[in-house]
């Protein structure tokens, strides 16, 4: 896929230099297989795209590679084991060294995972491979899936092969994220609420006389109660001149010592008797405990 683009890419740049050259009238003429030509030596340079990299050279991979039948030679036949292995979520060959094409732990105890070339066939349709060993069944996610699930990209990937001397370039869409989850809607479905209504048919009303009409009129406008006329706040009343307040009887002091500064009391005689006064309340001389009160200038004695 790659390959393509970068053809058709190079096929739209010498179709530009062409007009450009024609608008000129320089004279220059381009060679019909310039886009070939150009697609050779970028091939050169970057190295044959057709050419495979030996399986025995990825095994020093510290991040696997998923199955890649086009750009990885697993030696199948030519020394290496075709039975297929799961490795992380990867269906890949066991490409252990062999004499024929199982090695000697697959010839006594079958991976269930198949063989080389059915792996091959799924690869192939471009169908994720899928084997069924006992009762479970075990289906292989991509490469941009298992790479998400261990927080890896396709820069990881690269500095993995550089860092080997392995020179492999892979698909970008090998490195396709996974689609995200829909997330579901928790909680109760909302209820439609329906509410019931009286439906007339329209013929009938139709069909009723202008006069049925005009009485069912007067009838609703009958039903509306009038409203009520608003009364203004009448304020104040005649008798409000001749209304006195009357005054609000005081209650008498509870008996006791004066718990205050004595300093503050002061001398006064009521009939001949000396008292210490503070406030309407008169006190013992000797004592300070109160003997007597005044109510609306009335000496009244406790």
């Amino acid at each position: 896929m790659t390959d393509t683009f970068n053809k058709l890419a190079i096929n739209q740049f010498t179709l530009i230099a062409e007009q450009t050259l024609k608008n000129d009238n320089s004279g220059i003429q381009l060679p019909e297989n310039l886009a070939d030509m150009m697609f050779k030596t970028m091939c050169e340079n970057m190295g044959d795209p057709l050419q495979k990299v030996s399986v025995r050279d990825i095994i020093c991979c510290e991040i696997p590679l998923p199955f890649l039948p086009n750009v990885i030679d697993y030696k199948i036949g030519k020394g290496c084991c075709d039975e297929i292995v799961k490795r992380d979520c990867l269906f890949v060959p066991c490409s252990n060294a062999c004499v024929d094409t199982k090695c000697s732990k697959h010839l006594k105890e079958r991976s269930g995972c198949g063989d080389y070339w059915s792996r091959y066939a799924a690869w192939e349709k471009k169908e994720p491979y899928c084997v069924t060993i006992g009762d479970k069944e075990h289906k292989e996610k991509s490469y941009g899936t298992y790479l998400h699930s261990k927080k890896l990209d396709s820069i990881a990937v690269g500095d993995e092969l550089k860092k080997w001397g392995i020179e492999l370039r892979l698909d970008a869409s090998l490195f396709r994220a996974p689609p995200k989850p829909i997330k579901k809607n928790r909680g109760r479905k909302a209820e439609l609420r329906v509410e019931a209504v009286d439906t007339d048919d329209e013929s009938e009303t139709e069909k009723s006389s202008g006069q049925d009409s005009d009485t069912d009129t007067e009838k609703t406008e009958k039903k509306k109660p009038t409203p009520k006329p608003r009364q203004k706040k009448v304020v104040g009343t005649s008798l409000d001149g001749e209304l006195t307040k009357e005054p609000m009887e005081t209650k008498a002091p509870k008996k006791g010592k004066f718990r205050g500064n004595p300093d503050k009391l002061e001398d006064q005689e009521v009939d001949g008797v000396s008292y210490k006064t503070l406030g309407g309340k008169f006190y013992d001389k000797d004592t300070l405990e109160i003997v007597a009160w005044t109510s609306n200038d009335v000496f009244t004695l406790l």
